[in-house]
């Protein structure tokens, strides 16, 4: 479980990282949801 724990981490920095730079409004949405679902699935992790 903790490896999943990590990649889910994982993909949660590159996703706010992304959502950070992105300049296209569409894209800088979808960014958005990504970071939400990350974060749900880590508050169901923990």
């Amino acid at each position: 479980m903790e490896n999943i724990k990590e990649i889910v981490e994982s993909l949660l920095g590159v996703a706010e990282s992304v959502y950070e730079v992105c300049e296209d409004e569409i894209e800088k949405a979808r960014m958005d949801g990504q970071v939400r679902a990350y974060r749900e699935v880590l508050s169901h992790l923990n």
